[in-house]
């Protein structure tokens, strides 16, 4: 049966914990974009945190939705949260932004970086929350 207040509660879970992500990383990408001079550190250093705390999440089931006592942790972390910093768009962008201005060699390091230490993070996370 479909329960308004059900779907508004997962509404709200998702949308603050997005709110939160997606400051998050604005502040930390403007935070390098200053030290740095590129936001391409800033984004490396937000999906590999967002991997890393992601791989600690995925040994909750994902249709948790019917486990109310996990329900608003999964939602609020997992899909919110951590969802909204690491986002595939950003990650592409400083990739070609460094191809299109001809830092050939910094393409290839943001793509093998962000590539090889998300898959770290997140399987340190996972073996992490596993207690191994």
């Amino acid at each position: 049966m479909f329960n308004e207040n059900i779907v508004f509660s997962r509404f709200i879970l998702v949308s603050i914990g997005s709110i939160i992500g997606t400051w998050i990383r604005f502040n930390v990408v403007s935070y390098f974009q200053r030290i740095h001079g590129r936001g391409s550190f800033g984004t490396f250093a937000v999906n590999i945190s967002a991997s890393f705390f992601l791989g600690l999440c995925i040994t909750m089931d994902p249709l948790s939705f019917e486990k109310e006592h996990l329900a608003p942790f999964y939602l609020f972390f997992c899909v919110g949260l951590f969802g909204s910093m690491s986002t595939f768009s950003s990650f592409v962008l400083d990739v070609m932004k460094s191809f299109i201005e001809k830092r050939f060699k910094d393409s290839l390091i943001i793509l093998f970086h962000s590539l090889t230490f998300g898959l770290l993070a997140i399987r340190l996370g996972y073996f992490l929350s596993n207690g191994y």
